[in-house]
């Protein structure tokens, strides 16, 4: 998923998290309860965020002690835990998920095993363990991802099918100004989302779709583990600023449904109308691009419209995204690509002057007057390109407040 040859493997920072307290990442199944299990000290910073998120309701925490640890039997405590946990629930959730923390790394738990006991024991509800495991970050699937795989690993395989195509991999609900909902009806199918889903059966009801479309990069593998297990095949498509990516991935989403081309000449005028008026409004202004998920292939489609692109903070580059990268260090030896990650970058100066930053971490990092919000990013394909535009036109025009955003952020 990531090439990780591109920066130095050193020492890393991270700047105050963006997200802010308001913001619903509806990432959560419905009709299902999470139990988190670790020593409280790395677990209440969980119970805070449920606090701060008003999601408290659907959370439970088990505390383990330094003797649960080291009796290296801690996950016998899960089971009665559960228990308990069911007795003073108003109504029984459909599905349980167990969060473990890093230090389930050390302690080996088999989570196979324990979901087989806790589904003899609870036969009623599903199981299934998800590993929190920031320190592995950099090996195998990182949290986000390995979420993704947890999720979708709950839906079994259907003889029913439905014409209807998951989008799979965003955190919010994609707007409903995105124009997929419109070309997926022309196309005569229903659209299906997780973070959409009202009822635990409506989200089964995913395993029944023909199709399913990544819109993020998280969800990359989880689409592979549910081609193999449900069937389902998938097309690759995340987020992408390229017109001409764009119409591909309308196209290939078409053939993939035994369906003809759409036509799209409409939504590809009225984005080359808005970059235009943009490119012009902005005059030559520096821009830095950071935040997208896809930095680099962002910069480089920003480059081919026109706009002065100085500085990429990267990070992390996802395979497919090396082109990009390998264009803009060969081609365009005056953008600075920086490690968004790498201890030094707080000592980093802002040489442009006056520049609009796409994302937070740049603009945070460089203190730049002028930022393009990108948190939440659930807007997708010619309907993401028009809000880019109309963010970038607003960014111009105001001064972001970075103590305002601090106050808001998730706390850590």
């Amino acid at each position: 998923m990531y090439n990780d040859s591109v920066f130095e493997n050193t020492l890393q920072y991270h700047n105050p998290s963006p997200a802010r307290v308001q913001l619903e990442v509806r990432t959560g199944l419905p009709e299902t309860h999470r139990l988190h299990v670790s020593p409280s000290a790395c677990g209440r910073r969980f119970a805070i965020s449920d606090l701060r998120h008003g999601v408290k309701e659907n959370r439970s925490h088990l505390f383990i002690s330094e003797e649960d640890i080291f009796s290296s039997c801690y996950e016998d405590l899960i089971p009665d835990a559960v228990e308990e946990m069911l007795n003073i629930m108003e109504k029984q959730p459909r599905a349980i998920i167990v969060y473990v923390t890093c230090i389930d790394n050390f302690l080996g738990t088999d989570h196979n095993a324990l979901v087989s006991l806790l589904a003899q024991r609870f036969p009623d509800i599903k199981f299934t363990v998800c590993a929190i495991n920031p320190i592995a970050r950099d090996k195998g699937a990182p949290p986000n991802v390995n979420l993704q795989n947890v999720y979708y690993g709950l839906l079994d395989r259907t003889e029913n099918t439905e014409d209807a195509v998951n989008l799979v991999g965003n955190h919010l609900p994609l707007v409903k100004g995105c124009e997929i909902f419109e070309i997926l009806h022309g196309l005569g199918m229903k659209a299906k989302e997780i973070c959409s889903c009202n009822t635990f059966d409506e989200f089964l009801s995913m395993a029944n779709s023909r199709l399913n479309v990544v819109v993020g990069h998280v969800a990359q593998m989880a689409a592979e583990q549910m081609e193999q297990k449900l069937g389902i095949p998938f097309l690759s498509a995340p987020r992408s600023y390229k017109i001409d990516e764009i119409i591909q991935l309308y196209n290939d989403m078409a053939s993939a449904l035994g369906r003809g081309k759409p036509d799209l000449k409409g939504y590809i005028a009225r984005s080359r109308e808005k970059i235009e008026k943009t490119c012009k409004y902005l005059n030559n202004m520096p821009i830095v691009v950071d935040s997208s998920g896809r930095p680099f292939s962002l910069a480089k489609a920003l480059l081919n419209y026109g706009f002065n692109v100085k500085m990429v903070f990267g990070g992390v580059v996802l395979i497919s995204d090396m082109p990009d990268y390998e264009w803009i260090k060969n081609n365009r030896p005056d953008i600075t690509i920086a490690d968004a990650r790498r201890f030094d970058v707080i000592n980093a100066n802002n040489q442009l002057g006056e520049c609009l930053c796409i994302g937070f971490s740049g603009a945070y990092t460089l203190g730049a007057k002028h930022m393009v919000d990108m948190d939440g990013g659930n807007a997708y394909g010619f309907y993401a390109i028009e809000v880019l535009m109309d963010k970038m036109n607003e960014a111009r025009d105001s001064t972001v407040d970075f103590n305002a955003l601090l106050n808001e952020s998730e706390v850590w």
